[in-house]
């Protein structure tokens, strides 16, 4: 009796057995394990070769995995050349491409660098070929040459006779698109150092605050002197009361560093 309840039992444990791997997918394996590794293939938005002016800008890049992977993939980058990493630029070392997902973006930051310096190179490879769970990586070189920034200094000095400051007198400087203002809002004069970049476009227009010497605008008190890179001076208004800058244009070009 005993050998037939052995028999029995071992013949149900069979059956259950080979019902469990019959009903597994059809190619008894899970979804994912049987698929092969996948490449990594990394793209960019611009010329692997920058050569510019050290200037700020952002160039992207994607990392792409023509298979979707049950663990992370960690894509790597590295850098050389005589730039300095976090003064010159910026980069992640390292992405992930998250388990399930197929892609990443990341991006490397050129940042504008006034010091005076010499050219610099920044060689970076994306993929290195060190992933993980990818069979194999078609990276991306990159490269950047950066020139030296070059500028130089015009100055201007400004002053209030009455010494409350100018009331509503502006000097206007535009140079590549940017407008800045400036005036003398001080009792005492004050110096005003305006670095413009070599072959930049510029101009400097004095603005009026109004009326011919008394209020509102008192431009009998505002008087200024502009000195260009090259000693060339402009100077307008008094320091005794008898005269008022002439609104308009004071001078424009192209800046020619000397």
């Amino acid at each position: 009796m005993k050998n037939n309840i052995l028999k029995i039992t071992l013949i149900l444990c069979l059956a259950l057995f080979a019902f469990s791997c019959d009903s597994d997918d059809a190619t008894g394996y899970s979804t994912w394990d049987n698929l092969p590794s996948p490449t990594l293939n990394v793209t960019i938005d611009f010329p692997n070769s920058q050569n510019f002016v050290e200037t700020e800008g952002t160039y992207n890049f994607t990392a792409t995995l023509t298979e979707p992977q049950v663990v992370n993939v960690n894509v790597f980058l590295e850098a050389t050349g005589t730039a300095t990493e976090g003064e010159d630029f910026a980069m992640p070392h390292s992405l992930t491409i998250p388990a399930g997902s197929t892609t990443v973006s990341g991006s490397i930051t050129i940042h504008r660098d006034t010091e005076p310096e010499e050219t610099e190179t920044i060689n970076i490879q994306i993929g290195t070929g060190n992933e993980a769970n990818v069979a194999s990586t078609n990276g991306q070189a990159v490269s950047f040459t950066l020139i030296d920034y070059v500028s130089c200094t015009w100055v201007l000095e400004t002053s209030d006779t009455y010494g409350d400051g100018w009331n509503g007198g502006y000097i206007e400087v535009v140079s590549e698109g940017v407008t800045t203002q400036y005036a003398e809002d001080d009792d005492e004069p004050t110096t005003f150092e305006i670095v413009i970049t070599d072959g930049a476009d510029y101009s400097f227009t004095y603005v009026s605050g109004g009326g011919t010497g008394a209020g509102p605008g008192w431009e009998s008190e505002n008087y200024y002197k502009l000195t260009a890179p090259d000693g060339t001076e402009w100077e307008d208004g008094t320091m005794d009361y008898s005269g008022i800058p002439t609104p308009g244009e004071i001078t424009s070009g192209i800046n020619d560093c000397p």
